[in-house]
């Protein structure tokens, strides 16, 4: 609270009239960390809680501007084509100067970075064993990779800048990267500032916690005011008084918000599963196949976004497209654009592309666990755990991700049974209808 309190006080004298604050207070949860609540109600949508000009947000702007990192982006340009980088060098460089009783060396941030979480919950800072329980999930391979990716970057960019300046990086240790880009994932804004996209980190309003009931885009309830410079935190429902002001981070699936920002949500209304297959050696002209795919916009990168080739009611046409190719046969072969077009190839590959999907989703459903999860969700729910608790985390993942599958199972299954009925007259509009809002 003395933390936030010393940061409010800071940006009154550095926003000066572009920084503005309502009646309002913050809290701690155990579950969600401060946050942000009204002392009065809040009567009328769109109004502003917060409004930080963005002269007072962390930025890459705010860091290359400032001594004496100033003359290590001059010396070293190299890290200004990863903002990422930049900001988690700025983040770094003041919590270290917190960490000292030496404060010769001022940091204008640093007391917006004493506001700031200490540890987080994410799947980055979970053990092997915590791990494991997401196993099969796309966030268990995820969180791997990036794992790997920040060894090797902490290598390649940390241990030069701790080598050559010393007497401002000494002490720092991969650790420290780990909590400044936590920071940078879970807590920066991106706005398109004067043209551009930009990414910062808003003093007090990167305190408003996440509500996925809100119906309102996350641009909207975090607003940036072209007039003002100035980045708002937004009512998007009518508020009484002790009750929080929320945010939308976006229509993340649980998953998506355990790898960034370490909480899960139970009875997400927002479900999605980053599903694909691959070419593999043994299929009919693999490597004409592999090609193919890598050629067409709609399909040339598998991506891992959270956004999901499956969600309720949908099947994206790029995880279709992928299959019908991989299924085609010598005499189909002719007619593989038709997988991009919304066409079928053929009754055959058609039938042959849903069994192969059906399949795929079967195997990802660890179907002799599931009984066993649900009922330790079930038992962990009635004991009233903590939301953070990573077994639970980990367990509404994988409940919510099967309940999704089966879903999708089912969609399916219905599919087939239109085709069996309909033959040459079938066609596939889950591929036209998706294909219309991806491409």
């Amino acid at each position: 609270q003395d933390a936030i309190g010393e940061l409010i006080e800071l940006c009154r004298q550095s926003g000066g009239a572009d920084f503005t604050i309502g009646d309002v207070f913050f809290k701690e949860t155990e579950d969600s960390g401060f946050g942000i609540f009204t002392n009065s109600k809040i009567d009328k949508l769109n109004s502003v809680v917060v409004s930080v000009p963005f002269r007072s947000c962390i930025s890459v702007d705010l860091i290359t501007k400032s001594p004496p990192l100033d003359l290590i982006f001059i010396e070293n340009p190299g890290y200004l084509s990863y903002p990422d980088e930049v900001i988690s060098i700025g983040l770094i460089f003041a919590r270290l100067r917190l960490q000292k009783t030496d404060q010769n060396i001022s940091c204008p941030w640093s007391r917006h970075v004493r506001t700031m979480p200490e540890t987080f919950n994410t799947t980055l800072f979970w053990s092997e064993n915590e791990l494991d329980e997401l196993k099969g999930c796309t966030v268990f391979h995820l969180t791997k990779l990036l794992k790997r990716q920040i060894e090797s970057d902490y290598q390649a960019l940390y241990e030069p800048l701790i080598s050559n300046y010393p007497e401002y990086f000494s002490s720092m240790t991969i650790n420290d990267y780990y909590w400044a880009l936590s920071v940078v994932y879970s807590r920066s804004a991106e706005i398109i500032r004067q043209g551009t996209l930009v990414q910062c980190i808003p003093p007090i309003v990167d305190m408003a916690n996440h509500n996925p009931q809100l119906s309102v885009e996350p641009s909207e309830a975090l607003y940036y005011d072209e007039v003002t410079d100035s980045i708002q935190l937004r009512t998007a429902q009518i508020l009484n008084p002790q009750e929080e002001c929320t945010a939308v981070y976006g229509n993340y699936p649980n998953s998506k918000l355990l790898y960034t920002y370490g909480f899960v949500i139970h009875d997400n209304p927002h479900k999605a599963i980053d599903l694909w297959t691959k070419v593999t050696p043994t299929v009919y002209q693999a490597e004409v196949k592999q090609q193919i795919l890598l050629n067409h916009r709609l399909t040339a990168v598998q991506t891992y976004d959270f956004v999901g080739t499956i969600r309720n009611g949908f099947i994206s046409s790029a995880l279709l497209a992928t299959i019908r190719v991989i299924q085609a046969i010598e005499d189909e072969m002719k007619d593989i654009e038709k997988a991009f077009k919304g066409e079928m190839i053929s009754i055959r590959n058609e039938k042959a592309t849903y069994t192969s999907l059906r399949n795929l989703l079967i195997s990802r459903m660890n179907p002799e666990k599931a009984e066993d999860d649900r009922l330790k969700l079930g038992e962990m729910l009635l004991s009233d755990v903590s939301t953070s608790d990573r077994l639970y985390c980990a367990l509404v993942i994988k409940v919510e991700e099967r309940e999704l599958l089966q879903s999708v199972l089912e969609l399916v299954n219905q599919w087939m049974e239109s085709l069996d009925s309909l033959g040459d007259s079938f066609k596939p509009i889950d591929f036209v209808e998706s294909s219309l809002v991806e491409l």
